[in-house]
């Protein structure tokens, strides 16, 4: 299978990750097909950062919490203190 595309200007290979998952007790399966790509991280441009606080919370809670602020805005900026987050 030739991955290869070739344009003008550049050439790009797609790399795709191949995932199956057999249920043998209900006897099925089930295949993912995970196109990839590769990210150079010098032009991602996220600086290390210390952060004052650390929250600690339940992973339902927390993706909760982030589909309802994706309601209200692409961005949000939490602020902690001793007293609220």
């Amino acid at each position: 299978m030739d991955n290869t595309y070739k344009s003008a200007s550049q050439i790009a290979v797609s790399i795709q990750l191949y995932v199956f998952i057999y249920f043998i007790e209900q006897e099925k399966q089930t295949q993912f097909n995970l196109n990839l790509i590769t990210l150079d991280s010098e032009h991602l441009g996220i600086p290390e950062t210390n952060y004052s606080s650390e929250i600690t919370m339940n992973s339902f809670d927390f993706q909760k919490l982030c589909k309802e602020l994706h309601q209200l805005s692409e961005t949000v900026t939490i602020e902690a203190s001793i007293e609220y987050v």
